[in-house]
């Protein structure tokens, strides 16, 4: 009876220490065995081997568990951000507007009738001159027969008179703009009531043109006018005048 031992790999000393162990007991045994055999006789048996084997049983190596991975923190909320007031929109600054253009100067109107043409009053016939007659001369003298004519008291009422001077140059009317633009054209008559100091003292339409706008010019020149005091018999007297005023556009 043999025993047939196979080593693999050598292994721990605890392990070598205990399979040595092992081996003496067998061998000790076997001779124990022989002994007992060689006493007492036996009917011869087949030999039978016995194979060992030791195998090395690796030790198990326990891993410690990795510890769990700490839970991150929850993330804390982002502050949201304020919102942002609207900017306030700027006013537009106002543009200063722009300058009225200059009125066009006036068109100087045709010269107006300052006076009313008035045919002159005819002069009187001279007297014939009586015929001499031959009388004896007397001693008493003849009362004459011509005697100075008395003046006529001058009147207080405004006498209408057909030419009156102006002292000065006579006022231009200015033309209306939009009667300019509507092509209104036209021939205004004024009436005036002239004081003894050669002012104004009245001045009504006698005749329109047709145009509001063209006799109010009218009047409002002819308001401005400055006369010659009106006399008779070397006595200022009112007077009363017609004046015309022309509106002609020229291309």
């Amino acid at each position: 009876m043999s025993a047939t031992l196979h080593w693999n790999t050598p292994a721990p000393v605890g392990l070598r220490v205990g399979a040595g162990a092992a081996v003496v007991l067998l061998h000790v045994a076997v001779v124990g065995a022989i002994l007992v055999a060689k006493s007492e006789p036996q009917v011869a048996k087949p030999v039978e081997t016995v194979e060992v084997r030791f195998v090395e049983i690796a030790p198990q190596v326990q891993v410690a568990a990795a510890p769990p991975a700490p839970t991150p923190p929850a993330p804390k909320p982002e502050p949201k951000p304020k919102p942002v007031p609207p900017k306030p929109t700027p006013k537009p600054v106002p543009k200063p507007p722009p300058p009225k253009p200059a009125p066009p100067p006036p068109e100087p109107a045709p010269p107006s009738e300052t006076a009313l043409s008035q045919p002159a009053p005819e002069p009187a016939p001279a007297p014939a001159p009586e015929p001499a007659t031959s009388q004896p001369p007397s001693g008493k003298p003849e009362p004459s027969d011509r005697t100075a004519a008395p003046q006529a008291p001058v009147s207080n009422e405004p006498k209408l008179v057909g030419r009156i001077e102006y002292l000065g140059a006579p006022p231009m009317p200015e033309y209306p703009r939009t009667s300019k633009r509507l092509g209104e054209e036209g021939k205004v008559l004024v009436r005036l009531l002239i004081n003894t100091r050669g002012l104004v003292d009245k001045a009504t339409l006698e005749k329109s043109s047709g145009f509001n706008r063209l006799d109010e010019a009218a009047l409002e020149a002819a308001r401005r006018g400055r006369f010659k005091p009106y006399t008779e018999n070397g006595m200022a007297i009112a007077a009363i005048a017609i004046v015309p005023f022309d509106f002609t556009l020229r291309n």
